[in-house]
């Protein structure tokens, strides 16, 4: 045969044996091949899951080699075919002999026996009597009804009836697979409409006996046969042709990477790391070799169980990857790498060489990066021109200068983006929850603590829908999987409780994982004489929340308790609604272009279209409402349906401006709104739909989705006509600045973007993110509406800790009585090849804690990284991050890893940033415990701090080191008592790094340097507020954790500055190293300097908060330039003002810590002394007034003359040292 033989008329060949060669006909191009999504994996497999829809399989034999590996001579059978295959996109090579052809023969003819042997289907059966009924006339008049026509005529010429429909219309019409056949009732014959059928297919005969000297023959008719095989759905998914050709359900997964190596193997129990028991240990010295079908990616091999093809381990590539091949009677190959050591069994030499050159080929193509040594002794490599962005609250730095108008409208169009800055909680939960939203197949997320009931947008005027565990289940119910990882504390020691989070969280969905990371106290007798080391005592501390391994959040903000909070560090929290103040637009025709444009700006969030004649006038029964604005329109003009809005006469005045726009040299606003309206209702439309759902009724009728549509569009028109009208009209100098935003988001609105060589995933987010922005944009313009901090999320960790965490809404703290305690944090996000390497972080915790703690539970799945290929950043992205040179950096062990390796790469980079800085340090910090020359204390940040100041004081340079660390630590007690024992230990530690004893940083500098304060500041946040009509103060709680080098560097991540987050072998960690590549005109020490604009933008804006400086009427009244942070003039600034406001903070309210306390005697007393604020509010007040910022000194004097360390009879005392460093 030189075709197939694809037939029609066979009548041998069942329906599921018929051919799908009509793909091959009506495939244009082998680009048209289909998908399996990533989140198929999870889904419930069959057979035919394994390959892309309506994408045929091509095999080709390019070559016939003699089979030199068989010791045993074949005259018929001693020849090895090469076989190329492709399957859309992917192609492989397999070498294949005639045995292995044959065998998979002799399956397809035992599967066509057992096929004959199925007795007929119910369906089939019931035609076939409906038919003999018809035969005798049984059928009523005549017995030619037109459904029994129809059955009949498809029964006789074997069309394939899935099923018979009621006739409709004048001709009755039965729906069929492959035709669809119409009763005439004139003449009473049956039409056949023919569609694209299913051909049965005839395999060639199989060369049983082939002659030895016709090979070509021979080579000819196995690709004929096996590719006629391949065509029948029936034959290819078959358990034996999947093994035959190599395939399994992880082949062709999109994001999985390309097609390599699979096969079944012999694997020997045992061989990890991790200790899993004496049950475990027992089971592996006894149990026998298993076959598992094991698969080669790009970065990593796994393997599975044959029968339910559920992975059972993930064996990444790393530093520590390595295998070799033994060659015994059955050849062993052996994998190792940092976590385990796998022996494979093949069945043949040559099987296992083919595995052999492709675990070579994956080592030198895609795993190579994962081998080689990275900087900072890293498990990752740095990821050149990536994105990335830190987060804060809306803030612009101060030696920004612009106009009222200008500013509002830089402030309106900038703060807008989901990718928005963040320090502190309120914007990187707000921007998280946005996040959240886009997700489309996997959600991570691990911390040190995990509040389920934690709102992440305030007020909660939505009810709970931004409530984490809302969020978490409302993404689990769309079929996403949400896999969290928790520490599970000491609870003598913690109350946070994670058993409750995790058991609140299970709860929510069937796709929500939870796994507790529980510290054992040894763990494996490779340890040695460490087996027994305290590591019960170390935490799993670092923060991550990853969405689809394309987007990842770093920091150092736990989603939990006490962590939300925003630049304004509120103190307390009586949840009392108020709106802002009254916002009036004046708009007339005498009015400046840029007062119309300021006040329009104001008013466009809230624009609503209504019908001229409607307009209601404000009166006594019909207040104006504060938070709408009404645009009347003519219908015949604007051509949309009237709507009843009730109005103000302001918004009257805008109409006019609209209307009267021309006389400004400007187009007609209504003649925007006509170009744009159709284009604009295009967009997420089907995103909208989705919430329909969940809108809430307005006053008017509408809902609330149909109102931010509208205020989308009006948003849209005013967005182009911005940029379109004022740019051109002399105002580039202004509008410069925001022009990349204006480009991007018209580009957004148009659906213009393109996504190329991007994750599938990621590949929605565009729509699904404008969205949620334009909810967003739909702010009441209602302030407080609620409380912010509700039930246990309004803290003070010094006044009380956390109790009954399984009570969320109740109140532990009297807010009448204790003012909160504020939270100072940063984060930040990073897309592309930079996610992926955290979700990589993810997942070998994730596996390591499900080898150890839950291995053969199957609720508990092994997780595989995504294929570093589509890692390219959707671009909506581009223009709202910082591209930069981006590392992922980390502090684990074996026993946080199962790794037989501590990686220290934190402590690396900040010791090497710091050895080469030029010009400036920055750090933030929750601790600073690091000491010279100590036993107890390991950690080089000191002495690398101590030995650059040095070398600035020889060589005589401008140097200057900045250190912003709490004024206490966040223990709960008072100092004095025995309550306080673990805060006192704290403070010890932290004391003897900074000033007292000889290992002390400032005391070694005072040996050589005689005012080290010139090179070297230590301050902290304090802020103030009204309770009960009361002056109130309270230290903000600075918890970050990043350092800033020359505007250049940048490190944020979860590390503290101590033993515990630095060392490796200790607390878990992970932060990102940031190099800028993209640079704007800044000064360093007076002169002209290249700033990476990543860290000057981060470091500029916190300067200007912790300055007082975020204010837009303080930064005009303020002439101090955060520019240059190097400058005498800049540095002296600094230090006067931190030692000001400390100074009015201990007048006014008697602060502790204070220079003023030396001992404990002296802290009783001053306990006792009466403050100002208590008896005298108007001077209190008018000196509080004279605050800068929240900025104080650190007191280095404060109980300088007592003991901090804990007494040997408190619990502290008992416990080592390290628990504290």
């Amino acid at each position: 045969m030189s075709e197939l033989d694809c037939s029609s008329s066979s009548t041998s060949t069942s329906d599921d044996e018929k051919c799908d060669c009509s793909i091959l006909e009506e495939s244009s191009s082998p680009s048209e091949d289909g998908k399996l999504m990533f989140s198929s994996l999870y889904d419930k497999q069959t057979s035919q899951d394994c390959y892309l829809a309506n994408t045929p399989i091509t095999a080709k034999i390019t070559e016939v080699a003699e089979d030199g590996g068989s010791g045993i001579f074949n005259a018929f059978h001693s020849r090895v075919y090469k076989i190329e295959l492709q399957h859309g996109k992917y192609r492989w090579t397999i070498f294949r002999r005639y045995k292995d052809f044959f065998s998979l023969h002799n399956r397809i003819l035992l599967y066509r026996a057992k096929r004959s042997l199925i007795p007929t289907t119910r369906r089939r059966r019931q035609l076939q009597l409906s038919l003999e009924y018809d035969s005798r006339g049984g059928g009523g008049e005549g017995g030619n009804t037109e459904s029994q026509v129809l059955l009949k005529y498809g029964y006789e010429n074997r069309s394939q009836i899935a099923a018979v429909d009621q006739p409709t219309g004048d001709n009755g019409t039965a729906v069929m697979h492959t035709a669809s056949l119409k009763y005439n009732k004139s003449d009473g014959t049956v039409e056949k409409s023919l569609k694209r059928k299913k051909k049965h297919c005839r395999l060639p005969s199989f060369p049983i006996w082939p002659l030895h000297n016709r090979a070509d023959n021979r080579k000819e008719r196995l690709e004929k046969y096996l590719s006629a095989v391949l065509h029948v759905p029936a034959y290819r998914n078959l358990q034996e042709t999947r093994e035959f050709i190599e395939v399994s359900r992880f082949s062709f997964v999109s994001g999985l990477g390309g097609k390599n190596k699979e096969g079944y193997l012999k694997k020997r129990p045992g061989g990890r790391l991790t200790y899993g028991g004496v049950v475990r240990c027992c089971a592996e010295l006894m149990a026998s070799w298993q076959y598992r079908w094991v698969f080669l990616k790009d970065s990593y091999l796994a393997y599975v169980k044959p029968e339910g093809e559920d992975l059972r381990a993930v064996m990444l590539l790393d530093p520590g990857f390595h295998f070799k091949l033994e060659m015994h009677q059955k050849p062993r190959l052996i994998i190792e790498n940092l976590n385990r050591t796998l022996v494979l069994k093949s069945k043949t030499k040559e099987n296992a060489i083919e595995w052999k050159d492709a675990l070579e080929n994956a080592i030198e193509v895609s795993g190579k990066q994962w081998l080689q040594n990275h900087d900072f002794g890293s498990s990752f490599p740095k990821r050149r021109n990536v994105y990335g962005r830190w987060y804060c609250f809306f803030s612009f730095p101060s030696f920004v200068c612009l106009y009222d108008s200008i500013f509002f409208i830089l402030y309106f169009f900038v703060s807008i983006y989901p990718l928005g800055r963040f320090v502190d909680g309120k914007s990187y939960m707000e921007n998280l929850a946005n996040m959240l939203e886009l997700a489309k197949e996997q959600i991570f997320i691990t911390g040190w603590w995990l509040s389920p009931e934690i709102y992440l947008k305030r007020p909660a005027a939505a009810g709970r829908r931004w409530r984490l565990d809302e969020i978490l289940k409302r993404k689990a119910e769309e079929g996403i999987r949400v896999y969290v990882l928790l520490y599970k504390e000491v609870e003598l020691a913690l109350g946070i409780n994670s058993a409750y989070s995790k058991r609140i969280l299970q709860q929510l969905h069937a796709n929500i994982k939870v796994a507790l990371a529980v510290v054992q106290l040894f763990i494996s007798s490779s340890l040695g004489k460490n087996a027994f080391s305290g590591v019960f005592l170390w935490a799993h501390h670092e923060k991550l929340v990853i969405i689809d391994q394309n987007i990842a959040f770093v920091g150092g903000i736990d989603l939990c308790y006490g962590r939300w909070d925003d630049p304004k560090h509120r103190l307390t929290d009586f949840g009392s609604v108020s709106f802002g103040s009254a916002r009036h637009a004046s708009l007339t025709e005498e009015k400046s272009l840029m007062s119309a444009m300021r006040s329009m700006s104001k008013m466009l969030p809230v624009v609503q279209m209504c019908n001229a004649g409607l307009v209601s006038q404000p009166s006594a029964e019909n207040p104006p409402e504060q938070s709408s604005a009404v645009v009347v329109k003519h219908c015949a003009e604007l051509e949309i349906e009237p709507e009843v809005v009730a109005g103000e006469e302001r918004e009257r005045r805008i109409v006019r401006f609209l209307r009267s726009s021309s006389r400004f040299g400007l187009p007609n606003f209504a003649n925007l709104l006509m170009k744009h309206k159709s284009r604009m209702q295009r967009n997420s439309a089907a995103d909208c739909k989705q919430r329909g759902s969940q809108v809430l009724s307005a006053d008017d009728g509408e809902t609330v989705d149909d109102t931010a549509k509208r205020r989308k569009s009006l948003f849209a028109v005013f967005f182009f006509y911005l940029h379109t009208c004022l740019i051109h009209g002399g105002l580039c100098s202004v509008f410069q600045r925001i022009a990349p935003w204006m480009k991007l988001r018209r580009a957004v609105e148009e659906g213009d973007l393109k996504c190329e060589n991007v994750d599938d995933a990621a590949m929605c987010y565009e729509e699904k993110l404008t969205c949620l922005q334009m909810e967003d944009d739909t702010d009441p313009g209602l302030y407080g509406c609620g409380k912010l901090w509700i039930g246990k999320d309004y803290a003070n960790f010094i006044y009380k800790d956390f109790t009954e965490i399984n009570l969320p809404y109740n109140d532990f703290i009297d807010r009448r009585q204790t003012p909160r305690m504020p939270w100072h944090d940063i984060a930040a996000v990073v897309y592309c090849s930079v996610a992926r390497d955290l979700a990589r972080h993810f997942i070998e915790r994730w596996n390591a804690c499900k080898t150890e703690k839950a291995k053969h539970n199957q609720r508990i799945p092994y997780l595989i990284p995504k294929s570093y290929e589509k890692v390219e950043m959707p671009h909506i992205f581009h223009k709202i991050a910082y591209k930069c040179h981006i590392q992922v950096i980390r502090s684990c062990s074996q026993w946080s890893f199962g790794s037989n390796m501590v990686e220290d790469s934190i402590h690396r980079a900040y010791v090497h940033l710091i050895k080469n800085a030029k010009h400036y340090i920055y750090i933030e910090n929750q601790f600073f415990v690091s000491l010279l020359n100590s036993n107890d204390v390991h950690n080089s940040i000191a002495k690398a701090l101590y030995d650059r100041i040095l070398q600035a004081y020889n060589d005589k340079e401008t140097f200057r080191v900045y250190v912003m660390m709490p004024l206490l630590p966040g223990f709960e007690g008072q100092l004095g008592t025995t309550g306080g024992s673990a805060l006192q230990a704290v403070l010890h530690w932290t004391y003897c790094s900074l000033c007292k004893g000889p290992n002390s940083l400032l005391f070694n500098l005072a040996q050589h340097i005689e005012d080290p304060s010139e090179y070297i500041v230590f301050c902290s946040l304090r802020t103030h507020a009204t309770l009960m009509e009361k002056l109130v103060s309270e230290i903000i709680y600075i918890h970050s954790k990043l350092m800033i080098v020359d505007d250049l560097f940048t490190i944020i991540g979860s590390a503290n500055i101590n033993d515990r987050s630095m060392l490796g072998k200790r607390d878990s960690e992970v932060a990102i190293y940031v190099e800028d590549c993209e640079f704007s005109r800044s000064s360093m020490n007076g002169q002209l300097y290249q700033a990476g604009r990543f860290a000057f933008s981060l470091r500029t804006d916190l300067f200007a908060e912790h300055l007082g400086l975020s204010d837009t009427s303080a930064k005009r009244k303020s002439k101090l330039d955060v520019r240059d942070p190097v400058s005498t003039e800049f540095f002296t600034t600094w230090k006067q003002i931190a030692a000001r406001n400390a100074d009015i903070f201990e007048k006014v309210f008697g602060c502790i810590p204070s220079n003023s306390v030396k001992n404990f005697v002296e802290l009783k007393q001053y306990k006792k002394r009466l403050c100002l604020g208590e008896f005298d509010l108007l001077r209190a007040r008018t000196l509080l007034e004279q605050l800068n910022g929240n900025l104080v000194l650190f007191p280095m004097k404060f109980l300088c003359q007592s003991d901090l360390s804990p007494s040997p009879i408190t619990k502290e005392g008992l416990a080592p040292s390290s628990l504290f460093t």
